[in-house]
C-alpha cells in the first residue's frame, strides 16, 4: 500500500498537463520575483537510493521533489470487511542547492503552491488516474503541513515540504 501511495503521487507531480512544472508558471508571484526554475527531477523512495536513505547528494543540478512515507500507514481493517484502507502520512520534499537564500526561500514557497494546486487537480481524477496494483488513493486529509523551509550555513541547500496524509484503500478482494 505504501508504495502504491508514494508513486502515485510522485507519477502525478510530473504530469504533463496537471504536474509541477505545468503549473508553476501560474503562481501568482510579486512583481520582481522570477518564475522559480523547473524542477529538474521527482524522486521516490522506492525508486531511487538518495531519497531512501535520506541523503541529499553533494551535488545538485536544479530542485528536486522527493517523495516519501514519512510515519507508519494507520490501517483501518476488520476481519470481516473484503477491503482495509489506511492513512499514511507522506512527504513531499523540495531541495535546492541556493547560494542567494532569499530568493531559494521564494522559489520554495511558489514551487509548494504549485504542489498544492497539482495534488488538488489529482484528488479531482477519476479512480483510474488514482489506483495501482489496486490500490486506490482516495483523497488527502486537509490541511496539508508545510515545513518550514531550512538552510544549513554550512551546505547551502535549502529544505522544504508538505506533510500530506494521503488515504488509501486496497481494492483487492482477500483470498
Amino acid at each position: 500500500m505504501n508504495v502504491e501511495g508514494v508513486k502515485l503521487i510522485a507519477d502525478w507531480l510530473g504530469d504533463a498537463t496537471w504536474g509541477v512544472n505545468t503549473l508553476l508558471p501560474t503562481v501568482p508571484r510579486y512583481t520582481g520575483h522570477d518564475q522559480p526554475p523547473d524542477v529538474a527531477a521527482i524522486e521516490n523512495e522506492f525508486d531511487h537510493d538518495s531519497v531512501a536513505l535520506r541523503s541529499v547528494p553533494e551535488s545538485l543540478t536544479g530542485p528536486r521533489i522527493w517523495v516519501f512515507q514519512f510515519d507508519q500507514i494507520l490501517l483501518e481493517a476488520g476481519v470481516t470487511t473484503e477491503f482495509r484502507a489506511g492513512e499514511m502520512p507522506t512527504v513531499i520534499g523540495y531541495i535546492h542547492q541556493k547560494s542567494e537564500t532569499a530568493k531559494g526561500l521564494r522559489d520554495a514557497s511558489y514551487t509548494l503552491r504549485a504542489i498544492e494546486w497539482s495534488l488538488a487537480a489529482l484528488q479531482r481524477q477519476g479512480s483510474a488516474t488514482r489506483t495501482a496494483n489496486n490500490i486506490g488513493l482516495n483523497n488527502f486529509r486537509q490541511p496539508f503541513d508545510r515545513v518550514p523551509p531550512f538552510v544549513p550555513l554550512e551546505s547551502g541547500r535549502l529544505t522544504s515540504g508538505l506533510v500530506v496524509r494521503v488515504v488509501l484503500r486496497d481494492l483487492q478482494a482477500q483470498p
